[in-house]
């Protein structure tokens, strides 16, 4: 769901002005890039009506590798394609053009982007900022992705939508009409740093923590079954010397140490519910009644039963 772009007041104070969300740059854009965008004139906008400011390069390796269609993407609604930071070429309608911090690249409805790249630029893709555009719609999409992606996709509306398509059609309509395009640039560029100005980062989960989390849980509903480390990382999708480290890591203990506890607990459940020492081991995933005898006792520094009776009759004292 996409975040609201305007925080309101509450509802008791009606005349109270909107508050402003506050502008930080700094989630998203580096000091470098931030002070190259700064500058007007380190933005190289490269668009189909316009000649491009930027000369193309060339790489024949890539360039062959684009002669493929299945690499060519060609979508029915308008995309724009913002560096925030330097990065591999990239096809703007089948020629190659550097990205730098500020290089823009408008694709119309039907010009080609890449659908795929090649190893050469996914080594080297950074920071971009995407915003898709489609006709008689009061919303865009956009998404900041590179190495990883910092920004899932997500919605903005409001007049501007209808502004920028129809500055759009203007430009390609009257492509020598500096005003116009001078009108365009400037609501693409309020659009952009306003994404970036306002956009929130979402909370990403540390992705080893939440397998562990999740093999705690497994643990905590199959501690009755033969649980060994080489089955837990299987699970985990790991070796077993690298999921030890990690469950440790983020549990304290390790897998079979966590498998323990889980098991001694319900142990002491199962003993203050009057079941037999010999029906807990088997509830437990002990092998035999003796063998958990002496891993209680390790534990407890008492048997079961002599724990048991302790608990009760403490219970018993305790005052109603």
């Amino acid at each position: 769901m996409a975040r609201p772009d305007r925080i309101m007041t509450p509802p008791s104070k009606p005349s109270s002005p909107q508050r402003e969300t506050p502008i930080l740059f700094s989630r998203f854009l580096s000091p470098e890039s931030r002070a190259t965008l700064a500058r007007e004139e380190a933005w190289a906008w490269i668009t189909s009506f316009r000649t491009p400011l930027e000369s193309p390069v060339r790489d024949p390796e890539i360039e062959a590798y684009l002669q493929d269609e299945a690499h060519l993407h060609r979508p029915g609604h308008r995309r724009v394609m913002f560096c925030l930071e330097a990065g591999s070429p990239y096809a703007f309608n089948g020629t190659l053009y550097p990205r730098k911090i500020g290089t823009v690249m408008l694709f119309d409805a039907g010009e080609s982007s890449q659908y795929t790249l090649h190893p050469k630029q996914l080594y080297s893709t950074r920071q971009t900022l995407w915003v898709h555009l489609r006709k008689h719609t009061p919303s865009l999409t956009y998404e900041i992705r590179g190495n990883r992606r910092l920004h899932p996709m997500s919605v903005r509306s409001g007049p501007i939508v209808t502004h920028l398509n129809e500055a759009w059609d203007q430009c390609i309509q009257t492509p020598e009409d500096e005003l116009c395009w001078l009108y365009f640039r400037s609501l693409f560029t309020s659009c952009f740093l306003e994404i970036l100005g306002t956009a929130t980062p979402p909370v990403i989960p540390d992705h080893y923590r939440e397998v562990v989390l999740s093999l705690r849980e497994y643990i905590e509903h199959h501690y009755s079954e033969p649980l060994k480390l080489e089955k837990l990382a299987a699970l985990a999708g790991y070796s077993p010397s690298f999921f030890h480290q990690l469950f440790k890591r983020h549990a304290g203990v390790s897998p079979q140490e966590y498998l323990s506890r889980v098991r001694l607990k319900k142990a002491e459940e199962l003993l203050m519910a009057n079941y037999t020492v010999e029906a807990i081991a088997e509830k437990i995933g002990m092998n035999s009644a003796a063998y958990f005898r002496r891993f209680f006792k390790k534990r407890m520094r008492v048997t079961p039963n002599s724990w048991r009776r302790f608990q009760q009759r403490r219970k018993r004292e305790q005052p109603s």
